[in-house]
C-alpha cells in the first residue's frame, strides 16, 4: 500500500497532463495492471458473460476495455461524469464499432445515482471511487450501490485503508479527487453495515488500495473456497489456521481442507460450551 506521497505525485501528474485519458484515472504505468486485475477478480468471483454489470465511475474504460468484449451485448453499463474520458477510450482503445457490437449503456452525471439505468445489476464495480469520497459522501455512494445491486448481486469496491487513526481523518466531506481519503477497516465495515451490506475484505493485487466485497446477504459473499481458489484469502488468516510452511508449500485444495477441519472443530467447541 502506497502512502500519501504517491497520491500527491499523482495529483501533480494530473495537472501536468489533463488530456491524458490514461494518466487522469491513475498512474499510467498501472493502467494495464489495474484494468486486468479488476477483470480477473470479477471473473474469479463468478462474473460470466450473461451477467449485467455496472462499472461505477468507468472513467477511460480501464476495466471496461476488458469487460465490454467479454459480456453479452447490452450487459455492460457505465457511469462517468467526464465524457471526454469515454470518448478518448473509444477513439484510442476500443473503437467505435464496439458500441454497435456490444451495445453498452453509458450515463454521464455527477449525482452518483444509479436509478436512471432503470434496472438492478448482478455485479457492481466501484474501483477507486470510495477512496476519493469524504465521510459525508461515502454513505451516499454506498446507498446508491445498495439500490442498484440485485438481491443476489455482488459489489466490489476499493478503499484507501488507514493503518493509523490520523490517516483516517478526512479533510473534506465531498468528492476530493485526485486527493485520497483514508478509512480504517472498522469504519469501512461499519459504514457498509449501516448501508445494509455485509462485507468482507479481499486480498487481491492493488498497489495502493484494499478490495472489499459487499452483498445484501452474507451467503452471497465469496466463500472460503472461492477466496482460496481465487487467491483472495487473507494471508494472516491462513497463517493462523495452518502455519506459514503449510501455506507456502501446499496447493489450494489442501488449504481448503485444513480450513474446513478447523471450522468444524471450532463449531464443536462452541456447541459444547
Amino acid at each position: 500500500m502506497y502512502g500519501v506521497t504517491q497520491f500527491r505525485e499523482l495529483k501533480t501528474a494530473h495537472r501536468a497532463v489533463p488530456d491524458d485519458y490514461m494518466a487522469y484515472v491513475g498512474p499510467a504505468v498501472d493502467y494495464d495492471l489495474l484494468g486486468a486485475a479488476q477483470f480477473s477478480l470479477l471473473v474469479a468471483l463468478g462474473l460470466r458473460h450473461h451477467h449485467a454489470l455496472l462499472d461505477y465511475g468507468c472513467g477511460s474504460l480501464r476495466a471496461g476495455r476488458f469487460l465490454l468484449p467479454f459480456l453479452d451485448p447490452g450487459h455492460y453499463y457505465g457511469l462517468e461524469p467526464n465524457t471526454w474520458l469515454l470518448e478518448a477510450a473509444l477513439d484510442r482503445q476500443l473503437g467505435r464499432d464496439m458500441l454497435d457490437i456490444k451495445q453498452p449503456t453509458f450515463l454521464s452525471h455527477d449525482s452518483f445515482g444509479t436509478g436512471e439505468f432503470g434496472r438492478r445489476f448482478d455485479y457492481i464495480l466501484a474501483h477507486s471511487i470510495l477512496s476519493h469520497t469524504g465521510p459525508g459522501l461515502i454513505d451516499r455512494v454506498l446507498s446508491q450501490i445498495v439500490a442498484g445491486l440485485a438481491d443476489d448481486g455482488l459489489a466490489l469496491v476499493t478503499v484507501c485503508q488507514a493503518r493509523w487513526p490520523r490517516r483516517s481523518e478526512a479533510k473534506s466531506h465531498g468528492w476530493v479527487y485526485p486527493e485520497a481519503v483514508w478509512y480504517r477497516a472498522s469504519d469501512v465495515r461499519a459504514r457498509a453495515r449501516a448501508a445494509g451490506f455485509h462485507s468482507v475484505a479481499l486480498r487481491w493485487r492493488h498497489p495502493r488500495q484494499r478490495w472489499y466485497a459487499l452483498a445484501h446477504h452474507p451467503a452471497r459473499l465469496p466463500s472460503a473456497r472461492q477466496r482460496l481458489m481465487a487467491g483472495t484469502y487473507p494471508r494472516a488468516s491462513l497463517r493462523k489456521t495452518a502455519g506459514r510452511q503449510v501455506i507456502e508449500r501446499c496447493p489450494p485444495h489442501i488449504w481448503e481442507r485444513v480450513l474446513a477441519i478447523r471450522w468444524r472443530r471450532g463449531r464443536g467447541r462452541t456447541a459444547g460450551s
